[in-house]
């Protein structure tokens, strides 16, 4: 059974509309949400995607390189980010059992290294 299903704000992401929608004008933005959403089990927390590593949003361009920084533009607020989601639980980094990436975008798997007990799925393609 489980006990909760929380959606975490993981900050946001702005980029170029044709990315998604090529009919779109170019130098059209688009600003989506990056999410983690957090399954608690009486077996254990699984953690759905674990966002951008704060790094990324201090000075993108150091973490992921200037072609990513200079394509994307990052939004995190205070109290955004997944350790600061979990805290806002009473949860760390080190109380999650199990992350499930969906695939390893940045956006995505960012901050896997920091759930060191946590066992990782993904797909295998």
């Amino acid at each position: 059974m489980i006990k909760g299903i929380y959606a975490l704000a993981c900050g946001e992401l702005e980029f170029e509309r044709r990315s998604f929608f090529p009919e779109a004008p170019s130098g059209t933005p688009m600003r989506i949400p990056v999410a983690s959403f957090l399954v608690v089990h009486p077996q254990g927390k699984v953690l759905f995607d674990t966002g951008i590593h704060a790094d990324g949003f201090r000075d993108p361009a150091a973490h992921y390189g200037k072609g990513l920084a200079g394509y994307f533009k990052f939004f995190c607020g205070a109290g955004e980010g997944v350790v600061a989601q979990l805290r806002l639980l009473g949860l760390a980094p080190e109380d999650i059992t199990h992350v499930v990436n969906s695939h390893f975008h940045f956006d995505h798997c960012g901050c896997n290294a920091l759930f060191t007990r946590a066992q990782v799925f993904v797909q295998g393609a």
